[in-house]
Order: C-alpha cells, then structure tokens, then sequence
C-alpha cells in the first residue's frame, strides 16, 4: 500500500500524509467490502479520495495495479540487500564465493 502512496505523491505532487490517508481510507473499504487487490482501480482510487474531500486522482489502472502487486514491487528493489531476484543470487553468488574461500584456508 505504500507504494500506492509513493505513485499517488510523485504522479499528482499531493502530500504524502493526503495519499496515506487515501489509501489508508481504500485498504479498510477494501478489506470491510472483500476487494481483492487486484480489483482496484483508478475508479476505486477516485471514488475514496473524493469520499473524503480530495480531488479525483485520475492514475492510470496500471500503475495501480503494479503499485499495490506484490511480485512488481519486490522486482523494483533492486538494490544492493534489496529483495529482487537479481540482488538475491547476487548475494547467493557472493556468500558461496565467501564460503568457497573460507573452506579452502580451513582445507575443507
């Protein structure tokens, strides 16, 4: 959900503590009325930022959707000890490189 935030704050320039409470506002709808994640739109969005007083958001479903998908955000963290697939073989990589050298001084 944050980074449905994070979408909501650079795509429109409104404040963070506006965006956490527009999606603070849709996860509980979401969860109170059985919204599966995945059926958030940009409808959805628009509707409870104008529920509570805001202007329509007007995002793109697809960026919504990748916001609030988990697979997409952890491929995004690809950063060094970040989640990705990528960082995590490369952190598997690097501690066999480790331990292939810590066996060899140990004659193991």
């Amino acid at each position: 959900a944050t980074d449905l935030a994070d979408i909501m704050v650079r795509e429109r320039k409104i404040p963070f503590r506006t965006a956490h409470k527009i999606v603070g506002r849709i996860v509980n709808e979401a969860v109170a009325e059985g919204v599966n994640p995945s059926e958030i739109d940009g409808a959805y969005v628009d509707n409870v930022a104008e529920e509570l007083g805001f202007d329509k958001l007007n995002l793109d479903d697809e960026l919504i959707h990748n916001a609030l998908n988990p697979i997409e955000n952890v491929k995004i963290r690809n950063v060094p000890g970040g989640p990705s697939p990528e960082m995590v073989q490369l952190a598997i990589d690097n501690m066999n490189i480790f331990l292939d050298v810590e066996f060899e001084k140990q004659g193991i």
